[in-house]
């Protein structure tokens, strides 16, 4: 039975350079791991602000401002005795700045997944996910709804907003693909050790099945042309007004709060 104690984990994560903090907690140069509940989770600064989509590994962005990226593993798929457990986070470390060595396909055994295993459904929305194997890339892709050309400001608002959300989901990445704005959830397994591949395979499957069906009705509503909701007007940043009547109560504004000075004097 796997031991969970924080002792069993200490000379394995030594010998990638991680130093015990105490408390289930270590660090390796300016990356902390968190080893604490189910989910074992590796921050630092963040190294950009996009471009994420392609990046190999599970690093994201994990917070609103885009100053902290983060990895997670969950807990259940790690055996802290494992012999290999140098390999996977030696993995986790270097796939930080997407330096990683590309996934052998010839070597690459991962469990059969069913059709409705990439399934997505949420009432009368669907979307189908694949699992791609291919120029030395491991990784489970889901394509949401495209946001059209002529989307209102409004609704890229909103939509932006909703994909900063998706940040904090585990495991799963969720971007807007380059000039076309697709937007893909995404977990990268590129490069990952062969020992760990089949359980993190799984696991990933499962989180990003249920990101998707959280994300789908909200991205499909925001990205259909044409549709209009004054709710969503609450909370939008107000455009800016260049209009001669606004320069005009400006100024009124202004020649008022200095005659309004010279009477105090």
């Amino acid at each position: 039975m796997a031991s969970t104690g924080a002792s069993a984990a200490a000379d394995p994560l030594a010998q990638v350079g991680f130093t015990d903090l105490g408390g289930r907690r270590y660090r390796h140069e300016d990356m902390i791991l968190d080893a604490r509940g189910s989910w074992w989770t590796l921050s630092c600064p963040a190294t950009k602000t996009e471009d994420w989509l392609w990046q190999p590994g599970l690093w994201k962005l994990a917070d609103a401002d885009g100053a902290v990226q983060a990895l997670d593993l969950p807990a259940r798929a790690l055996d802290l005795e494992h012999t290999d457990l140098p390999e996977l986070m030696s993995w986790a470390v270097a796939t930080r700045c997407g330096q990683v060595q590309l996934t052998d396909e010839a070597s690459t055994q991962l469990p059969e997944v069913e059709l409705h295993e990439l399934t997505a459904r949420v009432s009368t929305f669907t979307c189908q996910g694949k699992v791609v194997v291919g120029g030395g890339r491991l990784y489970v892709d889901f394509p949401l709804p495209a946001p059209p050309k002529d989307l209102s400001a409004t609704a890229w608002h909103w939509l932006h907003a909703t994909l900063v959300a998706a940040r904090r989901l585990r495991m799963v990445r969720v971007e807007a693909c380059g000039d076309s704005g697709a937007i893909h959830a995404r977990v990268d397994l590129t490069g990952a050790p062969s020992a760990w591949r089949a359980g993190l395979f799984a696991q990933g499957i499962g989180c990003l099945r249920a990101a998707v069906e959280q994300l789908l009705p909200a991205i499909t509503f925001l990205t259909t042309a044409g549709v209009t909701c004054r709710a969503l007007e609450l909370g939008a940043p107000a455009p800016a007004s260049t209009s001669k009547t606004s320069k005009t109560n400006k100024t009124n504004k202004t020649n008022k709060t200095k005659k309004d000075k010279e009477k105090t004097r």
